[in-house]
């Protein structure tokens, strides 16, 4: 499995160009297959070599480049990692915004789940997974809290399981993957 990562930056014509921020996140959950919470940023313009190069010599546009707004925050995802039946409960979330909006629910194995906050959206999740389901505060079971910005399509709960298994009837793995792609919000 992936070991935790803090933020997930990526960039590419294909992740840039998708029609909806939903694809490029879905995209990157398959592929990479995150685990715990992370923030999947977007280069879009493909900065992130010449920023680097240039942190040695000119520290401050760096910095202003950074600040930018150049890089796209796709979202938070909330990635639970372990094993249940299929529509068991493994996490509860709280998420408290700071406009005072709360947004309660439990989450259960095999769903992909979007709780939308916007880009001037902030707030604190608050996340309890069930006794065998780890979400990186420390071990299975283990609850915590963490500090969530808005972004552009928001707060992404995938409990699909890590590693990802798919079906091998290639018909329920295509319904599956179309169901998945209607979840994120990929399809109208």
């Amino acid at each position: 499995l992936m070991p935790p990562l803090e933020r997930i930056l990526a960039s590419g014509g294909t992740l840039s160009r998708t029609p909806r921020p939903g694809y490029a996140v879905l995209a990157l959950l398959d592929a990479v297959q995150p685990t715990g919470v992370a923030t999947i940023v977007l280069d879009p313009y493909n900065l992130t070599a010449t920023v680097g190069a240039a942190m040695s010599t000119l520290p401050t546009a760096s910095v202003h480049v950074l600040e930018s707004g150049s890089f796209v925050s796709l979202g938070t995802v909330v990635c639970p990692v372990g094993r249940a039946k299929a529509g068991k409960p493994i996490l509860h979330l709280r998420l408290e915004r700071d406009n005072g909006e709360v947004t309660e629910g439990t989450i259960r194995f095999g769903q992909l789940v979007v709780i939308p906050m916007g880009p001037a959206v902030n707030g604190r999740l608050l996340l309890r997974p069930e006794r065998s389901i780890d979400i990186g505060f420390g071990g299975p079971g283990k609850a915590g809290t963490v500090r969530v910005f808005g972004s552009s399509l928001g707060l992404v709960v995938d409990a699909r399981g890590r590693p990802l298994l798919l079906p091998r009837d290639p018909e329920r793995r295509r319904d599956l993957n179309h169901k998945w792609l209607w979840d994120i919000g990929a399809m109208d």
